[in-house]
């Protein structure tokens, strides 16, 4: 099955409550991306980190940043 988030919520610091297409719920822990990848650096700044909407996937600055879905599914905690 194909993943997509359909819902997902701030939670605190950089991590966020993801619900996926099959109903697994996660938390995704973006504190290592944001530090170690330079594509998300601008998601240090907790304003535009929150500001994320939801495609298939998460997305800022209108989709200028996003990360795979399938990606999510597999690194983040099952709750």
């Amino acid at each position: 099955m194909w993943k997509e988030v359909t819902k997902a919520d701030y939670i605190s610091d950089y991590k966020i409550k993801l619900i996926f297409n099959d109903g697994v719920s996660k938390i995704f822990d973006f504190a290592d991306l944001v530090e170690r990848y330079d594509v998300f650096k601008p998601l240090k700044n907790k304003d535009i980190f929150k500001a994320f909407s939801i495609t298939d996937t998460l997305e800022w600055n209108n989709g200028c940043i996003d990360i795979a879905p399938e990606y999510l599914y597999e690194h983040g905690f099952i709750l």
